[in-house]
């Protein structure tokens, strides 16, 4: 790689510099070599005596020169390198080996590192050792957009030369996204009716997770039964997210008292494998319409509920709330109700009791008239419509609106009022009863001294019922006497009754005057009273008058 070139400056002096030789195939390379050491003979051709040759060692150090690019290790280039997204700042991803075969000086070299994609900017850095690392912590993001790896251009310097070479980085996914749905209609908030058949779909719910991995974005479906029980009764969901009604399921009533249960969904990614799982919980709120699938059932009234006075005026209430039960929902026409008297039953002319709105649940029974001389019983058949046809709920229905009715028969009572006393048709008042004293036997009819039966003891009373139900009785007019022991009344029906001997043995024939005095009483607290007289005339006897002597005035002429 040299030669010496020789310059003969005279006879005695001959000047060599060593040169580089161009001839040679190689350069001279500090890189192979940085000193050199040439032995240099010099050679006295014409010299025959003594040695004609003398030789020195000359040392020859090769300046370094910046001729020599840096060049990244074979192993580095092909090395697998993988990060786990939203790692923390300085985290270690990698090294890069590289090499300057160059001398001191001009063998130092530096790394820098730019990103093919600049949205990958901060994520990564290197230091001057070559030593990738996270950058920004928890900026490494594969989900959004998916992404499996990130190109870093690395670019090794020395002071005059650069390489670079794309390095390729894997990205790790975490199970970092949380399960979520788009927004469901009117917020979650689903109507239904009641009584909903079993598979009847509640709500679709679509899970969606922005991980990048399969089983990080697959999203599964639970309902929350362990904090809420109750929908184990009701609900099951399917692997797409359908929330239905289940097989056999505890009905969904309403008239119940269930108006509306929340539906707890649960979405879960990686539900089948290793490490986190994210859990997220929505709520859907099931509000259960009424459907009008309830009758009124008009109330059971005893006895003394339906029994009002004959002296009840117009107005008069008989029963103040009168309310037929329906167990549709109340704030809903399919429980409001109207109230029809259909039939009074025996007919009239005009009606003698009403049905008055109260409010949209009950009504008032009353009279319509005053009822004296209706005393007796009567049948209301009365009827209770829902008003089912005028439901329009926030749904449609499943069938048209309808009203229903029911009707039911009450026997309602009028009891008499005892507004009269007993009226005293016979006997009349101070009669004398001449009765024949042959004719005499206890319980028979006693016989008048014409030979007719005695005329039956008889009075009126208008009142209805007991109050119109009439009774004879007998006592001494004179407080001391005992006449009335003589004689008793039976009773022959409501109005009338029959005077017999009660003791035969104890009648006194005339003169002996019985003043007896009669009573007629009412079943109520009324009663009349008229006084009578009774001889018993021996008709086998001589006449004698009732009165064995009598004054009275005469009026005429006399003289003297």
């Amino acid at each position: 790689c040299f030669y010496i070139h020789e310059v003969k400056v005279n006879r005695q002096r001959t000047e060599a510099t060593i040169r580089v030789n161009p001839g040679f195939d190689l350069e001279v390379d500090y890189e192979m070599y940085d000193t050199l050491f040439l032995t240099i003979h010099l050679v006295d051709q014409n010299q025959t005596i003594m040695d004609n040759m003398v030789e020195t060692v000359i040392a020859i150090q090769i300046d370094d020169e910046n001729d020599n690019r840096p060049f990244f290790d074979e192993n580095t280039l092909t090395v697998v390198r993988s990060v786990r997204e939203q790692s923390d700042s300085g985290v270690t991803i990698g090294n890069i080996i590289a090499y300057d075969i160059d001398g001191p000086g001009n063998n130092e070299m530096t790394f820098s590192m730019e990103p093919i994609d600049p949205a990958h900017k901060e994520w990564m850095a290197i230091d001057q050792n070559g030593i990738i690392s996270v950058k920004a912590a928890q900026s490494i993001d594969c989900d959004i957009p998916p992404i499996d790896f990130v190109l870093q251009n690395v670019t090794v310097s020395d002071w005059k030369w650069g390489t670079w070479h794309v390095f390729r980085i894997d990205l790790m996914d975490t199970n970092n996204k949380q399960p979520y749905h788009d927004p469901l209609p009117d917020d979650g908030q689903v109507y239904k009716f009641e009584k909903i058949a079993s598979n009847t779909e509640i709500v679709l719910v679509e899970g969606k997770d922005q991980d990048r991995d399969v089983p990080f974005h697959t999203v599964s479906y639970e309902i929350n039964y362990r904090d809420f029980p109750q929908l184990q009764r009701y609900f099951e969901v399917a692997s797409n997210g359908r929330v239905y009604v289940k097989e056999n399921n505890d009905l969904l009533d309403r008239d119940g008292g269930l108006e509306g249960i929340t539906i707890n969904i649960v979405m879960v990614d990686n539900a089948g494998g290793f490490g986190i799982q994210n859990r997220v919980s929505t709520n859907i709120r099931l509000t259960l319409l009424d459907i009008n699938d309830h009758y009124p059932e008009l109330p059971e009234l005893s006895a003394d509920e339906l029994e009002v006075s004959e002296d009840s005026k117009q107005g008069q209430i008989i029963r103040a709330n009168f309310a037929a039960i329906d167990l549709d929902d109340r704030e809903t026409p399919n429980a409001k109700i109207n109230y029809y008297v259909r039939q009074i039953l025996p007919t009239r002319g005009t009606e003698i009791f009403t049905l008055e709105y109260v409010d949209e649940y009950s009504a008032s029974l009353k009279v319509a008239q005053d009822l004296k001389g209706y005393y007796g019983t009567w049948t209301l058949k009365i009827e209770a419509c829902d008003r089912g046809i005028e439901y329009k709920p926030i749904i449609e229905l499943p069938e048209p609106a309808e009203s229903k009715c029911r009707t039911r028969d009450y026997e309602l009572v009028v009891t008499p009022f005892n507004y009269n006393s007993p009226t005293i048709i016979y006997p009349t008042r101070n009669i004398q009863i001449r009765l024949k004293y042959e004719s005499l036997k206890n319980g028979s009819p006693l016989i008048d001294t014409n030979g007719s039966n005695l005329p039956n003891f008889v009075a009126v009373d208008n009142d209805g019922g007991i109050y119109g139900d009439i009774t004879f009785s007998l006592r001494s007019t004179n407080d001391n006497d005992r006449d009335h022991e003589v004689f008793r009344v039976d009773k022959l029906d409501e109005k009338t009754g029959r005077l017999v001997l009660e003791n035969e043995q104890a009648v006194q024939p005339f003169p002996k005057n019985y003043s007896i005095t009669v009573i007629a009483r009412d079943g109520g607290d009324r009663q009349s009273e008229t006084t009578i007289y009774i001889v018993f005339i021996d008709m086998t006897g001589e006449p004698a008058f009732l009165q064995p002597s009598f004054d009275t005035n005469f009026t005429g002429t006399f003289n003297g």
